[in-house]
């Protein structure tokens, strides 16, 4: 999330912190943002016969501000050095190579069509989408053929984890992720090109796909535990390069 936010423009929070490193927000950065946390902190440092907090990086080997150094931490000023300590945890060691990024991502694609997205959004243009919830999956289905069958597959699904799952939308579209959703699959023109089910064929034949076509060929079984067994048989002859995330 925190690269996607760079190439927004969109500034890193303290809570961006709280999720990656708990550690260093409860003990470093929620103190401080606390009523009288700043007079506090640097009280106990006297005492401690520490340094005082000053406008300098967590590890004091960078400037969080022109003559930082020199900048008390103050009551006044803590959320300031809250939030500039906080980004430079966060990108302070990479802060060139992040900038190089976001330079040639928009000599890609300008800045100003992504004015409306925020994060998550464009995290999940560039990645797809890799949790996948199997109600959605089957309410945006086309089903043909055996409406059983189907549901037999579905069910199926249910009760396997989201490995599985990945591999079996992988085997039936070609990536094991979802651009932006199921209404995200399209195909090479740009036209909506739902996950399809077709239900016909040999009774004994192990499931198909086209994933041109993000077709998934099931056979015309007549008890769910015949269809189990070869939607288990694709997944174990799949192996892991099914997974394309």
């Amino acid at each position: 999330g925190l690269v996607f936010k760079c190439l927004l423009g969109t500034p890193l929070r303290p809570g961006d912190v709280r999720q990656l490193d708990p550690d260093f927000w409860h003990h470093r950065v929620k103190p401080l943002l606390q009523e009288g946390g700043a007079d506090l902190r640097q009280q106990e440092l006297q005492e401690w016969c520490m340094d005082p907090l000053v406008f300098t990086s967590a590890d004091g080997s960078r400037e969080l501000v022109p003559g930082g150094a020199d900048v008390l931490v103050s009551e006044s000023n803590r959320e300031e050095y809250a939030q500039l300590l906080c980004e430079d945890f966060l990108i302070g060691n990479v802060r060139t190579e992040i900038g190089c990024l976001v330079m040639g991502f928009h000599e890609v694609i300008p800045k100003e069509l992504l004015v409306d997205l925020d994060a998550e959004q464009l995290r999940m243009l560039v990645c797809g989408v890799a949790e996948i919830n199997v109600d959605d999956w089957q309410a945006h289905a086309v089903v043909e053929g055996s409406r059983q069958v189907a549901a037999w597959f579905f069910d199926w699904l249910r009760k396997r984890p989201q490995e599985t799952r990945s591999k079996m939308l992988a085997f039936g579209t070609g990536s094991s992720v979802l651009p932006s959703g199921w209404e995200g699959l399209k195909d090479q023109q740009g036209q909506p090109l739902p996950f399809r089910i077709l239900a016909q064929g040999d009774p004994d034949a192990l499931p198909s796909a086209h994933t041109c076509a993000n077709l998934l060929v099931l056979p015309p079984v007549t008890s769910r535990a015949a269809l189990e067994r070869k939607l288990d048989r694709v997944i174990e002859l799949s192996g892991r390069e099914m997974l394309l995330v």
